[in-house]
Parts: structure tokens; C-alpha cells; sequence
């Protein structure tokens, strides 16, 4: 239990400043945990949708700036000889 308050604590500092690093680091996180095999109900606690929410908005906004500035990136990348 205490870990767990901990962790949420941690989120949250990370998420109040970039809400984006956090999505990121909790999805690293769930994979990992999924790579070492935890349960399902410790891979479940880091999903916390708001961070998501945020995130995913944050993102679109970009992408809507980036269009507006005229810069467009292409969803794969290509090697050019």
C-alpha cells in the first residue's frame, strides 16, 4: 500500500509538469511489467486515463500546429539511397 501511494505520488509530479513524458513512461512501464509477467492487477493501476486524455489532446494540438505551420510528417519513415 505504501508503495503504491508512492508511485502515485511520483506520477503525479511527472504528470503536472509533462503530461506527455508520463503517458510515455507508464505505457514503458506497462510493457516491462508485462515482459516480467505481473499480474494483471499491477499493470492495470498505471493506467490512469486522465494522463491519456491529456496527453493524446496535447498531441492533436501539435499535430494541428505543425499542419498549420505547413510542416506535415509522414507516418513511417523511408531510407533514401
Amino acid at each position: 500500500e505504501e508503495l503504491k501511494i508512492e508511485a502515485k505520488v511520483n506520477i503525479s509530479i511527472v504528470y503536472e509538469n509533462v503530461p506527455e513524458v508520463a503517458s510515455s513512461r507508464l505505457s514503458r512501464l506497462r510493457r516491462e511489467l508485462r515482459t516480467l509477467n505481473a499480474p494483471e492487477k499491477i499493470i492495470s493501476a498505471t493506467k490512469i486515463p486522465e494522463i491519456t486524455r491529456v496527453s493524446n489532446k496535447i498531441q492533436q494540438e501539435h499535430t494541428e500546429q505543425r499542419k498549420n505551420e505547413g510542416l506535415h510528417y509522414s507516418d513511417y519513415f523511408s531510407l533514401e539511397s
